[in-house]
């Protein structure tokens, strides 16, 4: 009898024990999750959904870029092509996401396409229940005349309730730019994830550019290529800037816009919405492009940073392979360093910020 006991106790093996704690390090992380996004302070649940959203995007971005540029690389790998001209192929892959972004955006936006006729500074009745399968949707019909405010004719009320006929419910409706939101919701969505990819496809040339056997000398000539792709991707957004002046000019007086316009638009109000397209569409492209930007910098530094630590450049993905990378020459001492500079690195972004959140409070004292 003992020994079919024994013979019938379980037996757990490492890889058990693993599966067991990943099962519940995710169901635990799904449980904060819904917790910070249901939260009832409005600060921490938009920061919550923040993170989700560019965390999602950024896997997404990853998805997408690594499946074209293997597709880019395994088409031009096969006519032989020298390191510099796969540079300018890894150029060519980054400004067709870019231009592709700055398309999404001016047609979202309404500036290209059949949207202009959308008035962005129109507000109108919205259902305000989350709980609802209509929520954020436009109330039009029966509803609309049933809204309180509406009856009363209170033209300055931006919150009210409605009365839903077909199941007799009162539901709440906000009055808000609707259309507006809507605008700005898709095109944060695409510009982040254009921007990631744009921005990976940015690193990766900037990275072939590294790997040539003039740049990956020293650690000095390693930062070059790092230099030579800002100024390219900067003369690029500066092409990107003068095209969205040409849209409409971003900056300028009430009396100059309505001036301007007077001979092409009738109507004052669609004149102000057309400028809060170029706004938004200027806000947005000029976001999307520090994105890109500090992606390409922030890796490509922190390439030069490890060739200086271990006197070896890592492969263009930041792999260390090779005898030189192996455990007896790669230490704590080399872990410790990066760790450091990591910490350096997030305490002088954090300076930075404050620094420059001062500096905006300031200028809109003096204004």
């Amino acid at each position: 009898e003992e020994e079919e006991e024994e013979e019938e106790e379980e037996h757990f093996t490492a890889t058990d024990l693993d599966a067991a704690c990943m099962l519940l390090g995710g169901v635990s992380f799904v449980m904060v999750l819904f917790v910070l996004v249901n939260t009832t302070d409005p600060e921490r649940r938009r920061y919550a959904w923040k993170v989700v959203s560019n965390t999602i995007s950024v896997f997404m971005a990853v998805l997408f870029f690594s499946g074209n540029n293997q597709v880019v690389e395994d088409f031009f790998g096969q006519f032989g092509l020298s390191e510099g001209t796969m540079v300018v192929v890894h150029f060519m892959h980054c400004f067709i996401y870019i231009a592709i972004m700055m398309l999404t955006i001016g047609y979202i936006t309404g500036v290209l396409g059949p949207n202009k006729s959308i008035d962005f500074s129109s507000e109108v009745w919205v259902y305000a229940d989350a709980m609802l399968v209509c929520f954020e949707e436009e109330v039009v019909g029966v509803e609309l005349t049933n809204i309180r405010a509406e009856k009363r004719k209170d033209t300055k009320a931006k919150m009210s309730t409605t009365v839903d006929e077909k199941w007799g419910l009162e539901v709440s409706v906000i009055k808000k730019k609707k259309f507006k939101e809507v605008a700005e919701r898709r095109n944060k969505a695409w510009s982040i994830l254009l921007a990631h990819m744009g921005g990976f496809a940015a690193i990766d040339a900037c990275g072939e550019m590294q790997q040539h056997s003039m740049f990956r000398t020293s650690p000095l000539t390693a930062f070059v290529p790092v230099i030579i792709t800002t100024g390219i991707m900067s003369l690029v957004f500066a092409g990107t800037l003068f095209i969205r002046k040409t849209i409409k000019p971003i900056k300028q007086s009430h009396q100059a816009r309505e001036t301007a316009t007077e001979a092409v638009l009738e109507d004052a109000r669609y004149a102000r919405s057309l400028h809060e397209r170029a706004e938004m569409v200027h806000e947005i492209v000029t976001e999307a492009e520090n994105d890109i930007l500090s992606l390409m910098v922030s890796f490509t530094t922190i390439q030069v940073v490890r060739f200086l630590i271990t006197g070896r450049l890592p492969g263009e993905e930041g792999e260390e392979e090779g005898e030189h990378f192996s455990s007896n020459i790669l230490n704590k001492r080399h872990v410790f360093i990066l760790w450091f500079i990591g910490v350096l690195s997030l305490g002088v972004a954090m300076l930075l910020a404050r620094w420059l959140g001062i500096r905006e409070e300031k200028i809109e004292e003096a204004k």
